[in-house]
């Protein structure tokens, strides 16, 4: 029985035994079925946990929807594209991908990777350097993103070195300034920047930029040194003819050697370089920067003289006439004005046009178009009265503008800043010393019966003079002899044109009904008055002139 029993258990054991092979076997058998997209999976993942991209995006490809296979195909091809530096393609894919696997990382990265190459390829893109870097900065510890940023930015410091060294120091400051704290940038800023300071020609600036960096470099030495470099410039341009530019450097220089001395020397120098050239006025506008007022002068007049001579050589006689009575005293001009043929009928000509009348005649001369550079131009006058020893000159045209008095307070013509200015400044700038001489001093009536409701002052003694009332009514008879027609200078200094009449209004001497005012003719020709402080009146100047000085 016992034995029986241990039969059966040993049946019942065998039996359990091959039911359980035959039940794993088959679990086996399933098994075995799927292992292949396991393997393939895991295979895959491993290629990818070695960075080998493509292989392992080919594996990912062939397992379809797979779990996450597309998502890590797209990822690999991605990041594949990024390192071949398809940035166009990488950084949308991981854009795409959000934040799958450390996407949003990698699309930080490359953009940075995409900035860094833009520079790097094209230097001038600078910016891009700097860019990289900030976003490298955003991802320190991801990948290589802090030796990367660290690498842009030495780029940069690198390119801007190579500006300097070529000279191009704004643009190595630009960089500099925007690398703001790397390495010695800021005070490489400011070195450079004291280099760019000379190379404007700005020396004292960049001697004080250098000092003001105090150990940095070499700055304490340049800061000697650019001074005298600065010298050397304003000694080589003097020398290649370039006088302006040697004025502009010397001046800057004033206190070191005797560049205060040189820099006005350049005036004279420049001078008698146009002069050669008989580039008379812009020579006379040249001299008359200098400063020494001896050698001025005598360069002025050395100017006219040549002037006079080439245009008695071209036959221009009566120019010549007129530049030498400018110049009178002058070398041999008086000689020359007394005893040559030409000008003594020049002379006889104008004493002749002097004494009628209603002529116009040469006197003179003063600045009318505006244009300085030209020299002034001659004066033409209109004949009021004659006698045989002396006539009454009015000017032709309006010659300047201004105020009959700079204050609006009562005031007559004797006190008048307008008399003063015509017989002082006026008188020195239009007329040489030989025409000044022929300048009657006249005794100019201001009395009752001269002026405008009998408002009258003192009489004066003036060589320069304006009109009275009662002059421009009796000598200037029809409104319409009494237009004026202001000079281009005129109307720049604020004379005023009226378009429809043709004419200009213009300053008479006499006070009006009240010595805030003075009368004027205005452009229609009819006399009025208007307060003595206005700008917009021309100036006519009158003159007597002794004809027996012109014989």
């Amino acid at each position: 029985m016992k034995k029986q029993r241990m039969i059966k258990l040993t049946i019942l054991i065998m039996a359990f035994l091959l039911l359980f092979c035959l039940f794993g076997c088959q679990k086996t058998e399933e098994k075995s079925t799927a292992d292949p997209e396991e393997e393939q999976y895991r295979k895959a993942q491993s290629l990818l946990a070695k960075e080998e991209y493509s292989q392992a995006a080919e594996l990912f490809d062939g397992l379809g929807h797979y779990e996450d296979a597309a998502r890590l195909s797209m990822f690999c091809k991605a990041v594949e594209a990024g390192e071949k530096g398809e940035y166009e393609l990488a950084i949308p894919s991981f854009e795409i991908l959000g934040d799958f696997k450390g996407s949003a990382f990698m699309c930080t990265y490359y953009k940075a990777r995409q900035a860094e190459s833009t520079a790097t390829k094209n230097r001038n893109k600078w910016r891009s350097w700097i860019q990289a870097a900030d976003t490298y900065d955003t991802i320190a510890l991801f990948r290589d993103g802090k030796e990367r940023a660290e690498g842009c930015r030495k780029a940069a410091y690198d390119y801007a070195v190579l500006q300097a060294d070529a000279e191009v120091y704004w643009a190595a400051i630009e960089i500099l300034n925007a690398l703001e704290d790397y390495q010695d940038s800021r005070n490489l800023s400011r070195y450079y920047q004291a280099f760019d300071l000379e190379k404007s020609g700005d020396y004292p600036g960049a001697s004080a930029a250098f000092t003001e960096l105090e150990d940095y470099k070499d700055a304490a030495e340049q800061a000697e040194q650019v001074i005298a470099r600065g010298y050397d410039k304003a000694v080589e341009l003097e020398t290649a003819g370039d006088y302006e530019g040697a004025y502009i450097a010397f001046s800057k220089l004033e206190g070191y050697k005797d560049a205060k001395d040189r820099a006005i020397h350049q005036y004279i120098l420049w001078g008698e370089a146009l002069r050669e050239a008989h580039e008379w006025y812009a020579a006379i506008q040249t001299f008359k920067k200098a400063e020494n007022e001896e050698e001025i002068a005598q360069q002025i007049n050395e100017t006219w003289y040549q002037y006079a001579k080439w245009l008695y050589d071209a036959g221009s006689y009566e120019g010549a006439y007129n530049i030498c009575q400018m110049i009178s005293g002058y070398k041999d001009v008086d000689d020359l004005l007394k005893n040559d043929d030409h000008y003594k009928l020049i002379r006889s000509v104008q004493t002749s046009s002097l004494s009628r009348a209603g002529n116009t005649v040469i006197f003179g001369r003063y600045e009318q178009d505006n244009n300085p550079n030209n020299g002034p131009e001659a004066i033409e006058w209109i004949v009021l009265d004659a006698t045989p020893e002396k006539a009454l000159l009015l000017s032709r045209y309006g010659l300047d503008c201004k105020p009959y008095h700079t204050k609006n307070e009562d005031v007559t013509w004797e006190d008048s800043t307008i008399r003063s200015w015509l017989n002082n400044e006026f008188m020195n700038t239009a007329f040489s010393k030989t025409e000044q001489s022929s300048i009657m001093l006249t005794n100019v009536s201001n009395s009752r019966d001269q002026g405008y409701y009998r408002s009258y002052s003192e009489d004066t003694q003036d060589n320069v003079f304006l009109l009275s009332y009662k002059e421009a009514r009796q000598l200037l008879i029809r409104e319409a002899w009494r237009d004026c027609i202001p000079t281009d200078y005129a109307m720049s200094k604020g004379a005023e044109f009226d378009l429809y009449n043709k004419s200009a209004g213009w300053w008479l001497r006499s006070s009006g009904d009240y010595q805030y005012y003075a009368t004027i003719v205005q452009s229609n020709g009819k006399i009025y008055l208007n307060y003595v402080n206005n700008i917009t009146y021309a100036v006519r100047p009158a003159i007597w002139i002794d004809l027996t000085t012109l014989e």
